[in-house]
């Protein structure tokens, strides 16, 4: 696949999704929709404006095609806001067909582009570690370690390991959870495109304090501990942003257990704030999860049981604040869950 994939250049993605289609010898919309298993209507859509299509329907016809997905990806993203950019490269990583060895350099002429249209979009959140370097610092940091992939459902470490590696993660998104001597599991952290993962052990030459496992297909840069303290010895800029994400991890952690004292209901809603500001994707007033969470993982990230995380949950439902399923908690009125969770 893609090697009919024709260069795309600025402000080019129709004409180049024209060619694409003669390429293949000009196959009819209804024919398109059954090799991408969509319907023929929407393949008339993204022909008709590529631009203002969802990626995930874009590279289904583009791979119909027999193209390559990523070479249309940065002409998208130009014309899609930070949230739709950051979920076609956060919600949807197992979806873009983007090699390990070339996503940074891609991410890198995204942002650059995004930015001389005035944008200044980056495909990592604003809050990640990426998202905070400077574009010289952050080009210098893809070109460290070696690129690494992973499927979804793998161990990428595990709590007691004295393997002393970092990972920073380009592509994809990860659950941290810790065990207690009794073997009660509970969920730490989530980590996206964009954060660096295993860095305490790279740090420092204690054992992994916590076990990672991949929810989606990543693409990641490993790192050995002399490449990451040479990079930060090089760059006291990046060292700083390592020593601000640390110090707001601590202090994170330091909250949730000052809280125990305060109602489950309080503590549900802050946890929920927390993770839909950091990690939600925002459409009108609603606010979806990019990663899945199951009511037992919010009951261990709160510290509570799981049937009391339940009833927390139908209750705000019942009050407007949330929606969803068992997978698919929605915040529909996040300014009313802040006041749910005392935040001022």
């Amino acid at each position: 696949m893609g090697s009919k994939s024709p260069q795309v250049a600025e402000g080019d993605l129709r004409a180049a999704l024209e060619r694409l289609r003669e390429a293949a010898g000009g196959p009819s919309l209804r024919e398109i929709g059954n090799r991408a298993g969509i319907s023929h209507d929407t393949v008339h859509r993204v022909l008709g404006n590529p631009e203002d299509a969802t990626w995930s329907s874009l590279k289904q016809v583009v791979e119909a095609l027999d193209g390559e997905a990523s070479q249309f990806f940065t002409e998208w993203s130009t014309h899609h806001s930070a949230n739709e950019v950051r979920d076609a490269s956060a919600a949807e990583q197992a979806a873009l067909a983007v090699p390990p060895t070339s996503f940074g350099a891609l991410a890198l002429d995204s942002g650059r582009r995004l930015g001389r249209r005035g944008t200044g979009v980056l495909p990592y959140p604003a809050g990640s570690l990426l998202g905070r370097l400077s574009d010289r610092t952050r080009e210098d940091f893809l070109a460290v370690g070696v690129s690494e992939s992973r499927p979804a459902g793998m161990t990428l470490y595990t709590q007691g390991e004295t393997d002393s590696s970092a990972m920073l993660l380009l592509h994809g998104s990860v659950k941290i959870s810790g065990s207690d001597p009794a073997g009660e599991r509970t969920l730490l952290a989530i980590r996206v495109g964009g954060d660096l993962i295993g860095e305490m052990s790279a740090l420092d030459v204690g054992p992994r304090e916590a076990t990672a496992i991949t929810v989606t297909d990543i693409f990641f840069k490993r790192m050995t501990r002399a490449e990451l303290r040479n990079f930060l010895a090089r760059h006291p800029d990046a060292a700083i942003e390592v020593a601000t994400m640390l110090s707001e991890r601590l202090r994170y952690a330091d909250r949730r257990r000052m809280e125990h004292g305060r109602p489950a209901s309080v503590r549900v809603a802050r946890v929920l704030v927390d993770l839909y500001e950091s990690y939600g994707i925002r459409t009108g007033m609603r606010w979806d999860l990019s990663v899945p969470l199951t009511r037992e993982e919010l009951a261990s990230i709160v510290g509570i049981k799981l049937s009391t995380a339940e009833k927390i949950i139908r209750t705000f439902q019942q009050e407007g604040l949330v929606t969803g399923r068992y997978r698919g908690i929605a915040v529909i009125d996040m300014a009313r869950l802040r006041l749910r969770a005392e935040i001022m």
